[in-house]
């Protein structure tokens, strides 16, 4: 994630979950009912962009771990302020590596438009995946096109409009 992004995020901390909540919320909702098909209890979780840890409250029922990749320390600081759920780790993800099939599923809502080499990320998150990639990214973002290439090959499971994103859901 370029440092202005997190410089940005840094001074939104604060009210990030009222800003962005709502929306993020509708993501997760769409993929809680989407894993109703999976005995995903025992699943290991990895959230790349985990802010301020919204997701790890929401999922906390429905997954064994999460592991909580989040470059800025402020979003962090609300995390675990908020004693929310999960193993957090405050690094980019391009500084990242994990051992590969690792986990059992790895979310990215609404932050890879962030990262410099998309194509690069995508095809490490998938080496460390087992079971299912879920990524959200913004319609209007400048790497839609990139990204929606980048996936079109996968095996899909769910492609859909969230809120002012396209959620996709597809096994690695």
């Amino acid at each position: 994630m370029r440092d202005i992004k997190r410089n940005m995020y840094s001074e939104i901390a604060k009210s990030y979950d009222e800003l962005h909540g709502e929306e993020q919320l509708v993501k997760y909702r769409i993929v809680k009912e989407f894993l109703k098909k999976y005995g995903h209890k025992d699943w290991v979780w990895l959230d790349i962009g985990s802010g301020t840890g919204l997701a790890q409250e929401f999922f906390k029922k429905e997954f064994k771990k999460a592991l909580c990749i989040e470059p800025c320390k402020e979003l962090i600081d609300i995390h675990l302020s908020q004693a929310r759920p999960g193993i957090v780790i405050n690094k980019k993800i391009e500084e990242i590596d994990l051992r590969e099939k690792s986990i059992d599923i790895c979310t990215s809502f609404t932050s890879l438009h962030h990262v410099e080499n998309l194509k690069e990320i995508i095809e490490k998150i998938e080496s460390w995946t087992k079971k299912l990639v879920v990524v959200s990214m913004l319609e209007k973002s400048r790497k839609i096109k990139e990204f929606l290439g980048i996936v079109k090959n996968r095996e899909t499971l769910l492609k859909t409009r969230a809120y002012k994103d396209i959620l996709v859901i597809w096994k690695p």
